[in-house]
């Protein structure tokens, strides 16, 4: 059993495409300092050899409401914990439209969304690394598309792709309103055996701002924070032939390498080009951690040999009904009956 803490300074306030979105670059104006999109993940604890423990995603949308996104998170270590997954079958089906020749001997084609004219379809079977998403009682509770997997294909990243409404379901299902503080969605995470010897003992969830991979959408399609902006773009060239003399300082083939090459440059070109960035004023990503505690589960009198017997119950006793003094562990080893909501009561006891 795992407590969760969400961080109170915080709280001020498609690969896959996501379906059926269309996602534009739109700017976001400055709105005194608050951003318009927080994403959090909860600090948690919890003890060597657990299962299922629970990792919390948070959002607060300022000023947006959100009908889509997509949210990678990634693990800075793989020796305490990995996310909970499964090993899944996917069927993936590709609508196309062919933009050179025609059926069947097409040159060349661009996807297309099912819900518009295509010439043809292809299905691919694929496995994948899906995680354990909890979203009962949070703020996509009840949307039409929930689906997470791994982008690296182990355990120890998954990527959460939702939607709120889908052209192919009926009814519409509303996205979340402004809000502050709540709960985006759940994660499951399997503790490693991990000895007591170890002193670095946390392990770091964090979100990723790749564009790849991140996405939040307002219903008019546009998404929260991506603005575009120009940059240089740097090209480095190499002469593969040279005119003859007398003309030769022309070059008449030019081989486009890096600019670094070690068989040199010859020319350089330096364009401005227009890409899509992360507004990091206007979109605020928090990692948050889980700790591996030392002790053993139901150990409550800090036992110097860690043994659970009698004198735990005691102590237990002790501190519901008779002096309630204080326990000398985290809640977390108390909750001997893993309490969802981390409760030590007469339920742990019994």
């Amino acid at each position: 059993m795992t407590l969760e803490t969400r961080p109170a300074q915080r709280k001020i306030v498609r690969c896959i495409p996501l379906l059926l979105v269309l996602v534009t670059m739109a700017a976001t104006p400055a709105r005194a300092q608050i951003p318009d999109l927080i994403v959090t993940v909860g600090d948690t604890v919890g003890i060597s050899g657990e299962q299922n423990s629970v990792i919390t995603v948070y959002m607060d949308n300022v000023f947006d409401s959100v009908v889509a996104f997509e949210l990678w998170l990634r693990l800075d270590r793989q020796d305490i914990m990995e996310f909970q997954t499964d090993l899944d079958t996917l069927v993936d089906t590709s609508y196309w439209i062919c933009t050179n020749g025609a059926p069947p001997n097409c040159l060349d084609s661009i996807a297309v969304t099912s819900d518009t004219t295509w010439e043809w379809f292809t299905v691919d079977t694929i496995e994948v690394i899906v995680g354990n998403v909890d979203t009962t009682g949070t703020l996509i509770s009840g949307w039409e598309l929930m689906s997470s997997r791994s982008v690296t294909g182990d355990p120890y990243d998954i990527k959460v792709t939702a939607q709120a409404n889908l052209l192919s379901v009926p009814g519409y299902t509303p996205g979340i309103p402004p809000q502050q503080g709540g709960v985006l969605f759940r994660l499951r995470g399997d503790i490693y055996d991990i000895p007591d010897t170890l002193t670095d003992r946390t392990v770091r969830i964090t979100p990723q701002p790749f564009l790849e991979h991140f996405n939040f959408s307002r219903p008019d399609g546009t998404s929260i924070g991506i603005i575009s902006m120009d940059v240089p773009d740097t090209n480095c060239y190499q002469c593969q032939t040279w005119a003859p003399p007398p003309n030769d300082t022309i070059c008449l083939d030019w081989l486009k390498v890096p600019c670094n090459d070690p068989g040199g440059v010859d020319s350089v070109s330096i364009d401005t080009i227009r890409v899509a960035v992360l507004d990091t004023s206007a979109v605020k990503l928090y990692s948050g951690s889980l700790t591996v505690l030392q002790g053993v589960c139901g150990d409550l009198n800090c036992d110097p040999a860690q043994e659970v017997d009698i004198a735990d119950l005691t102590t237990l006793i002790d501190h519901l009904f008779i002096n309630f003094t204080p326990l000398c562990v985290p809640t977390t080893l108390a909750n001997i009956n893993c309490d969802p909501y981390g409760e030590v009561d007469i339920a742990d006891l019994t």
